[in-house]
């Protein structure tokens, strides 16, 4: 099965409701679609995340209590649309990464 780490750019394509992503956010809805029709595990991480609340707030200035409602469905339900997603977690220090190990793991 392949792998694919999921970006923070299309986790806020995906929620954003700025007119800035409508195009992105369509075309990142539809190639969710093809993952999941292809059985692509994807991924995306807390520092994905992390950045994607970042710019939902500061550029799109989309309220706190929707970004963190995007946030909870994210971490609770793992999924994008129908595509079920892992995260990746993070060691830090303990682990000791890089960012090649990072995508590696």
């Amino acid at each position: 099965m392949k792998r694919l780490y999921l970006d923070s750019c299309i986790l806020i394509a995906y929620y954003s409701t700025h007119k800035e992503e409508r195009e992105k956010k369509k075309e990142v809805k539809r190639i969710l679609d093809i993952f999941e029709n292809l059985q692509i595990e994807c991924s995306t991480s807390h520092w994905a995340i992390a950045e994607m609340i970042n710019i939902l707030l500061s550029r799109h200035k989309i309220r706190n209590e929707t970004v963190l409602k995007f946030e909870s469905e994210l971490l609770n339900k793992s999924r994008l649309g129908n595509l079920k997603i892992g995260i990746v977690e993070i060691e830090g220090k303990n682990k000791k990464y890089d960012i090649k190990e990072f995508f590696m793991d």
